[in-house]
């Protein structure tokens, strides 16, 4: 299972809980800087190369605030589908998205990759949100994975 670093920092300890799954680290290119996510093309050549059965990750990136959205988040869930390789995709972080331009709807922003899902039962992407952060509910440990 691959992971990004940095990224949310229980995720290494996580996956080395079990014998069966093999954490791989992912660091991300320092030439990107804090605010970008791997490029897909990048991404796509590690699937490949290493073949990973997994990558988990936040979206947006905790702790970072690093976000995939639009044509680039699209890209990840193609790889995904491709390889057929699980991507989950933690989302509790997904109600705090703070854009430069301002809509004159007073309307929270949100991303999700299910926008990209074509086929629940099909594609290869996990999504995990829950009441602790987007609902303001500390302390309450429900979640969901769609």
């Amino acid at each position: 299972v691959g992971h990004f670093l940095p990224d949310y920092t229980a995720y290494a300890e996580a996956l080395g809980l079990f014998q069966s799954i093999v954490p791989v680290p992912i660091p991300q290119s320092s030439k990107l800087g804090m605010e970008k996510q791997m490029p897909a093309n990048y991404l796509d050549e590690l699937v490949s190369r290493m073949d990973l059965g997994a990558i988990l990750m936040s979206n947006p990136c905790n702790p970072t605030g690093a976000v995939l959205r639009g044509r680039d988040l699209a890209a990840y869930v193609e790889i995904a589908r491709r390889w057929s390789c699980a991507m989950v995709m933690d989302e509790f972080y997904s109600h705090y998205l703070y854009l430069d331009e301002v809509k004159d709807d007073a309307k929270p922003h949100m991303v999700s990759a299910a926008e990209f899902v074509q086929d629940v039962n099909c594609d290869p992407v996990l999504l995990v949100n829950g009441l602790t952060k987007g609902w303001r509910l500390p302390g309450w440990r429900l979640c969901w994975v769609v």
